[in-house]
């Protein structure tokens, strides 16, 4: 059996008038018994039509054709097998013309390899976002890549690597999301193995240019910063001179004076917060917030924090009751002081303002093996299910009336995830509406011999 690729360059094919329009050449023996009596051979007008796996279905398909040609009576049936072949060749070059031309035609990269990593299929973008020559890509082994992404690179191949070694074991929906940056540009990958019944056939990558969106959110940080500066300052002035002018410092005031005041400083306070909420969120989105790491006695914050609340308490006459659950001999965790107390007074803010009169709020404090786990539980009005994937994204607000007759931003929560992620560590929430919220966090514990710094 043999292909020829291309009749043009190949120098067993000799041209005739009659073939002078093929390209590609597909022969097989037709052999009964030890004899040959014909050749079985498909031509097509395109250079490199046929391929080894088609050249395994013709001869299987000779061997058929050889034993009836010696029988007269199954002629009619070497037409119908022959036709079915040829239909079948027919169908699977077109539907690999139409995938290709599919893939072609998205304008995000896309990248197949098969279940050995190998790289089979690549698009045109993909090319230019990675900016890799297709020829350098097409039959190349992912792994080949590893050396130019780094780190990310490492995360993507082990990712691939494993899939192929563990098909049985790959869920329904498993993808691998991540954002890689190549010189000044930034690419948001999206990696999927391709399943079927049970079984790992490879992976596609999905590579998009995301570097306007990154560009613009830089630029929308940095304008939120900017407006949230000048604003501070006569935010400030405003606030100084409304508690001045409460405390008396003008002169006798009215009551109707007092209460408009009053109007004056608590809209002042309630926009200065916005603009330190403001301020917070631009520094973390640009990374200009730093922490300085040390050795804490959680214990120790914890007081602070709750000297607060009571604080809170006994100004607003709101009964509640304060419940501590602090494990003994805590080991010290590798924190910033303030940040967690930031942290800290967020969260006790959140359930003394939606927890009802006479209800608990609880600090729980246990250690683990590598970090040290906070919880803040409330008896408050509880969030929904709905509610609870939504509530740590920026500025959202339940619609809910018990919520929103509290003032705030909603931007407490988003902050406090980013600090707690920024110290390694991760917040979780367990809640039901009417039963109250749980806000678990945990943080790193110091290690004897690391450097803090």
């Amino acid at each position: 059996a043999v292909i020829v690729h291309n009749t043009k360059e190949d120098p067993r094919w000799v041209s005739r008038d009659t073939s002078s329009d093929y390209q590609s050449v597909l022969g097989v023996p037709l052999i009964s018994g030890e004899e040959v009596i014909g050749v079985l051979m498909m031509f097509h007008s395109e250079a490199n039509a046929f391929t080894a796996q088609q050249l395994d279905l013709v001869e299987a398909a000779a061997i058929q054709v050889a034993n009836a040609i010696n029988n007269a009576s199954l002629y009619e049936l070497i037409f119908e097998q022959a036709e079915k072949l040829g239909s079948m060749l027919r169908s699977e070059i077109i539907q690999t013309a139409n995938l290709q031309a599919i893939v072609e035609s998205i304008a995000d990269g896309v990248i197949v390899a098969n279940n050995e990593n190998i790289i089979e299929m690549a698009n045109m973008p993909a090319c230019n976002i990675l900016d890799i020559p297709r020829d350098q890509l097409l039959g190349k082994s992912v792994n080949e890549l590893l050396g130019l992404y780094g780190q990310f690179g490492e995360s993507w191949i082990a990712t691939m690597e494993s899939w192929a070694r563990n098909a049985d074991e790959i869920q329904q929906w498993t993808y691998l999301a991540d954002q890689l940056s190549i010189e000044d540009k930034f690419i948001s990958l999206h990696l999927s193995p391709i399943l079927s019944e049970g079984h790992f056939f490879g992976t596609v990558s999905i590579f998009r240019d995301i570097t306007k969106d990154v560009e613009l959110d830089r630029l929308k940080s940095e304008f939120v910063s900017t407006v949230s500066h000048e604003l501070r300052t006569p935010m400030t002035s405003i606030k100084g001179y409304a508690d001045l002018m409460i405390m008396g410092a003008a002169g006798p005031m009215t009551d109707p004076q007092m209460r408009y005041l009053q109007v004056i400083k608590n809209n002042a306070d309630r926009l200065h917060n916005l603009v330190n909420d403001l301020l917070d969120i631009s520094r973390i989105e640009t990374g200009k917030t730093t922490l300085d790491l040390r050795p804490l006695d959680i214990p120790q914050i914890i007081a602070e924090s709750l000297e607060h609340l009571e604080g809170r308490i006994q100004h607003e006459d709101k009964q509640l009751q304060i419940n501590t659950q602090i494990a003994p001999a805590l080991p010290l965790v590798n924190a910033d002081h303030a940040r967690i107390i930031q942290i800290l007074t967020n969260l006790l803010d959140n359930a003394f303002n939606y927890t009802p009169e006479n209800g608990e709020i609880s600090v729980i404090v246990e250690p683990g093996k590598n970090y040290v786990y906070i919880s803040i539980a409330d008896t408050g009005i509880g969030i929904s299910e709905e509610n609870q994937n939504k509530i740590f994204d920026r500025f959202f607000r339940s619609e809910d009336a018990d919520v929103q007759k509290v003032a705030g931003t909603g931007l407490g929560l988003s902050i406090v995830r980013s600090l707690v992620e920024m110290h390694g560590g991760h917040l979780q929430l367990e809640s039901k509406p009417g039963q109250g919220s749980t806000f678990t966090f945990n943080l790193p514990i110091v290690v004897e011999d690391s450097d803090p710094t």
